[in-house]
């Protein structure tokens, strides 16, 4: 069966094909679970919170932000993260959620576990900061599985460069592809280096990571998802950005874009475990 994709005439000159914010929306506090609160997901967070603030002075309800991390807070993780040496030894999600819930007078939640395929959420925002292709796939059958209107907004890095994309989906049915669809490497648990242990000092983690590589993801998934809760549309889903080149390309709203990446409405990305 073919699925369907958005894209549907701008509303403005020079735009050709939108994505727009789900009808049933509209008017609605947004659940949105952030996975990961590492580099990027400490970030975001503070992204985050900047937004719950500034929405409801813009007639938006909100957001009621979850944010799902099994990890606890290392010294090397304090000044690349947004974390103190006070924090050492804490559950990071913890950590950062508490202290937005006490700067902004905030309710979010936080959970020191792992997202799994069995986890019952109901956020229709799934915005992923994992920096493991076993994580990602937990998320890519996390969306594809999912009924109703929901979006999975993925960040991924490399040392300088990295991507942001917007998977959108209805019952179902691809309204903008995801990470899985465009890139489907990116969820390939088979091809994770196996190295996941913590760097021993901040300069082991710079070797791996540049210092704002985490800062530029962060920015442009929390504005992609400003720029729909404030305009109610985007005419990219995406980015791909090279923080040493100081470059920064859009993924549009565009089928034949998504063609030249492989691909095309009605194909299914892989989900399948690792074996």
């Amino acid at each position: 069966m073919t699925k369907r994709v958005s894209t549907k005439q701008g509303a403005y000159p020079g735009q050709e094909r939108v994505y727009r914010l789900p009808p049933a929306w509209f008017g609605k506090r947004l659940g949105v679970l952030v996975v990961g609160a590492g580099g990027t997901g400490s970030a975001v967070l503070a992204n985050l919170a900047q937004m719950a603030v500034a929405l409801p002075q813009l007639g938006h309800p909100g957001l009621d932000v979850t944010v799902m991390d099994d990890d606890t807070v290392a010294a090397s993780n304090v000044g690349r993260q947004l974390f103190t040496s006070a924090d050492i030894g804490r559950p990071k999600a913890a950590v950062l959620v508490n202290r937005i819930n006490l700067a902004y007078g905030l309710s979010w939640s936080a959970r020191a576990c792992r997202l799994t395929d069995d986890e019952d959420d109901r956020e229709v925002v799934m915005l992923g900061c994992v920096d493991t292709r076993k994580a990602r796939a937990v998320m890519a059958r996390r969306h594809a599985a999912k009924w109703g209107d929901n979006w999975w907004i993925d960040c991924g890095n490399t040392t300088s460069s990295g991507q942001v994309i917007l998977g959108a989906r209805r019952n179902k049915e691809v309204d903008l592809p995801s990470v899985a669809d465009l890139l489907p490497e990116a969820v390939d648990e088979n091809a994770d280096a196996g190295d996941d242990a913590p760097s021993c000092s901040m300069a082991e983690a710079l070797s791996r990571q540049d210092l704002l590589v985490n800062r530029f993801m962060a920015d442009a998934a929390t504005n992609l998802l400003w720029q729909l809760l404030r305009y109610g549309q985007v005419d990219s889903h995406g980015a791909f950005i090279d923080v040493r080149r100081f470059t920064m390309r859009p993924l549009p709203v565009d089928a034949d874009c998504w063609a030249r990446m492989g691909w095309r409405p009605g194909e299914v990305a892989p989900t399948r475990r690792a074996a």
